[in-house]
């Protein structure tokens, strides 16, 4: 679970700094990538594999969230 944290962190950071399309684009391959191990899994292990991918699915939709809406910057004078 620290790994998801950590990528918890890195979305924060990535709409912060503009790189949120990368970003958005390496979660979706990782949802995928969840989504095909819980095929092979046995089924003692699925829910688990479920929990992760309702936080990488919410993360998506705030890195998602962020790239439609952006934060509004300041006019320079």
């Amino acid at each position: 679970m620290a790994a998801l944290e950590r990528l918890e962190v890195a979305v924060r950071d990535a709409s912060n700094f503009g790189v949120s399309k990368k970003a958005e684009i390496s979660l979706r391959k990782q949802a995928r990538i969840l989504t095909d191990l819980k095929m092979h899994v046995s089924y003692l292990d699925k829910p688990a594999i479920d929990k992760i991918l309702a936080r990488v699915a919410k993360l998506h939709q705030e890195i998602l969230y962020s790239i439609m809406n952006p934060p509004q910057r300041t006019a320079k004078k």
